[in-house]
C-alpha cells in the first residue's frame, strides 16, 4: 500500500489573516456604497418623474393641442405616483397635482372636441 504524501501547506500567519479581514471589510464597504448609490438614483428618478408630471401639467394649461400634453402629464404623474413610497411627501403631492391639473386640462380639451363631433 502506498503512503500518502504530507501536505506542504503552512499554517497562516496572523498578518495574512488580518489582511484578509481588511480586504473583506473593504469589499463589504464598497458593496454598501454601491447599494446606497442605487437607492439614491431610485429616489432621484422618482423625484424627476413627479416633477416632470407637474411641469407637463402646467405646460398643458399654457400650450396644448387636443390634450396630448395633458395626457402625457397624466401618464408620467401616474408612473411617478406608483413609485412613491411615502404618502405624505413633496413628491406625492407633486404627482397628485400633476394628475389633477392634467386631468382637468384633458377634460377641458375633450369637451369641445366631442361636442364638435356630435353636431
Amino acid at each position: 500500500m502506498a503512503k500518502l504524501k504530507k501536505s506542504k501547506t503552512k499554517p497562516r500567519s496572523q498578518r495574512s489573516i488580518d489582511e484578509e479581514n481588511r480586504r473583506i471589510a473593504a469589499v463589504e464597504a464598497y458593496e454598501k456604497q454601491i447599494a446606497r448609490r442605487k437607492e439614491d438614483n431610485k429616489v432621484m428618478g422618482m423625484t424627476v418623474l413627479c416633477l416632470y408630471g407637474l411641469i407637463m401639467a402646467i405646460i398643458a394649461w399654457l400650450i396644448d393641442y387636443m390634450g396630448i400634453v395633458a395626457l402625457l402629464s397624466i401618464i408620467v404623474s401616474f408612473i411617478g405616483l406608483r413609485m412613491v413610497k411615502e404618502k405624505s411627501g413633496r413628491n406625492y403631492y407633486a404627482c397628485i397635482a400633476g394628475l389633477v391639473l392634467g386631468g382637468l386640462r384633458l377634460i377641458t380639451e375633450l369637451i369641445p372636441l366631442l361636442s364638435s363631433l356630435g353636431s
